[in-house]
């Protein structure tokens, strides 16, 4: 059975963006059920040290 190199192409690319969606959602839900549960300090010193690192002022 031969199938079409573009078949193949295509399914492999729709596996691949479907894995990094799901990556990404998995990775997101983790780091918001992080901070949620953190104390409120701990969440607002690393989001302000975040913008230090990044030149961005914040005072």
């Amino acid at each position: 059975m031969n199938v079409p190199a573009q078949a193949v192409t295509t399914k492999s690319l729709t596996i691949s963006t479907t894995l990094q969606i799901i990556a990404t959602s998995l990775i997101a839900i983790v780091v918001l059920y992080g901070v949620g549960f953190n104390e409120m300090s701990i969440a607002h010193n690393s989001a302000h040290d975040a913008r230090h690192a990044t030149s961005f002022p914040c005072h």
